[in-house]
């Protein structure tokens, strides 16, 4: 279970795309849309703390430390599904090194990447988030991508990955693929520290996130 601050995400959350697009009606109501390349991940995460914790007390301390001007990693939620169809290991637990192994452009949709180092049949599912080592851009998976899992595969082939959004920067051939504890740039919305008591005990808190964008 991922945290924040010690806390573990709880429920309701909410992953949002905010990609932005012109819209335009026509006369006879014909509608054409054009995307504008910007894209970003806005987060709302529940914590819930019990009378042993101090979960107002953290917040607010990491509130006054960070602003709305400072960006800071959280753990990316995943979907709980998509993670449960993750294979990257092998029975010794042995892990997946999946690099990209041509360079990609920004703007492209489908980035090729391979393993070529141990050799382990890895399966990355449709609606997994992911990210490149050393760019902090967190991505999702739009189709499963594997190698090795389906019969007349091997899992040294080179495959396509379609990710969503396209490509904010260049990603050079040999970049690894964060498949692990992926972590996601973000900082807080303007007002980020509303606590919620009941029973004089229990605490909660809903917190919001915009992505930070470099």
């Amino acid at each position: 279970m991922p945290q924040f601050l010690g806390f573990d995400y709880a429920t309701p959350l909410s992953i949002t795309n905010n990609e932005p697009r012109f819209i335009t009606d026509t006369q006879s109501l014909r509608r054409y849309s054009a995307r504008t390349g910007a894209q970003r991940w806005e987060l709302s995460i529940s914590f819930v703390g019990g009378k042993n914790q101090d979960l107002s007390s953290a917040f607010q301390s990491h509130y006054m430390q960070f602003g709305s001007e400072l960006a800071f990693n959280l753990p990316m939620p995943q979907n709980k599904y998509a993670e449960s169809r993750l294979t990257i290991a092998d029975v010794d637990n042995n892990l997946v090194a999946v690099r990209v192994s041509r360079d990609a452009s920004a703007n492209d949709q489908f980035v090729y990447i391979q393993d070529t180092e141990n050799n382990i049949p890895y399966l990355i599912p449709n609606g997994y988030f992911i990210n490149f080592s050393g760019h902090s851009k967190v991505y999702q998976v739009l189709e499963d991508a594997s190698a090795g899992i389906e019969e007349n595969t091997s899992d040294t082939d080179e495959i396509q990955l379609k990710i969503g959004p396209r490509l904010q920067s260049n990603i050079s051939a040999g970049t690894l693929l964060i498949l692990q504890n992926v972590n996601i740039s973000v900082k807080h919305e303007l007002v980020n520290t509303n606590i919620t008591y009941s029973d004089g005990l229990m605490q909660r808190s809903t917190l919001n996130f915009v992505e930070n964008l470099t």
